[in-house]
């Protein structure tokens, strides 16, 4: 997401932008958590969640976190991303759903690119999906 800020603010400075399972919106994190959630996450100033990106682990994610995640929002600027941009994400990403990337994705006035990694969750690990993703930036770089 930092990426995707910085080039809505110096769009001049990017000549292009490909954002990996991005956090879109401020507006659409709710979703993911219910008011007992959140109320319980700020009285205790912590969420345990089981880690994404590594399975087996635990995270002990601060009220901080959520707090962040709520100062931004990539769709309220999105029409200043007019370099190309390519967007990938996982087909099964609990994360940055699919849904999530759509809606910036139509948002964007730009050459576009979106591609979904079939069978992949948020973080890439399997060596098939990590071929793919090679290919995709292959491609779209030599498109650029």
């Amino acid at each position: 997401m930092c990426t995707s800020l910085y080039a809505e603010k110096y769009p001049k400075e990017v000549k292009a932008l490909a954002p990996i399972s991005t956090v879109v919106s401020n507006s659409l994190i709710n979703e993911f958590y219910t008011e007992e959630e959140v109320r319980n996450w700020k009285e205790t100033g912590y969420r345990i969640r089981p880690s994404v990106s590594r399975p087996g682990f635990i995270r002990k994610l601060k009220y901080a976190y959520y707090e962040d995640k709520l100062k931004h929002d990539l769709l309220k600027d999105a029409d200043k991303l007019v370099m190309p941009i390519l967007m990938i994400v996982g087909e099964n990403d609990d994360v940055t759903p699919l849904k999530h990337q759509q809606i910036l994705f139509d948002r964007l006035p730009s050459k576009k690119e979106l591609h979904v990694i079939e069978g992949a969750e948020h973080t890439f690990r399997e060596a098939e999906h990590l071929k793919e993703i090679k290919t995709i930036f292959m491609n779209w770089i030599d498109k650029i």
